[in-house]
């Protein structure tokens, strides 16, 4: 990172948390659901741990980086929820289109619902009442595709 933080720097946190947020997620669903072995459950408590861990470290980080962009550079802020407010725009538009591969019609009102409240949670970040918003990757099934497009990284 450099001295003066930029978008770049607050995004590719954000993607980290939200990589290992998402891992630690898919590890317990794998417990609760995957019948494991004793190894394998052993296994996989190691790297919720480890991820865990990891998760924590880069999360007072952000929060961190978050906090001193809103104080000295509040309209970086405003660009980086801006972005994320232009993702969700595209992946709405994109669920909404007839041609959609959402064409269950439950998996499209909760995949619309999840759009709609994460608006509100990045507004929430503008105001100052949240520090980030972690994504649904399930439900937004192109949200990297969008991302790498929209923040050109």
């Amino acid at each position: 990172m450099t001295d003066r933080p930029g978008l770049r720097d607050l995004e590719l946190l954000h993607r980290r948390l939200e990589e290992l947020r998402h891992h630690i997620g898919s590890s317990v669903d794998y417990l609760d659901r995957g019948r494991p072995s004793p190894e394998q459950e052993k296994a996989a408590w190691a790297t919720i741990t480890e991820s865990t861990e990891k998760a924590s470290s880069v999360c007072q980080e952000l929060e961190h980086l978050v906090s001193v962009v809103r104080e000295n550079n509040p309209a970086l802020l405003d660009r980086w929820v801006d972005v994320h407010q232009a993702i969700l725009r595209e992946a709405k538009t994109e669920v909404e289109c007839e041609a959609s591969d959402y064409l269950d019609e439950g998996f499209t009102k909760t995949a619309l619902f999840v759009i709609n409240q994460e608006v509100e949670q990045w507004e929430e970040v503008r105001a100052g009442g949240r520090t980030y918003v972690i994504g649904n990757w399930y439900f937004l099934r192109n949200r990297r595709s969008i991302e790498r497009k929209l923040f050109g990284f």
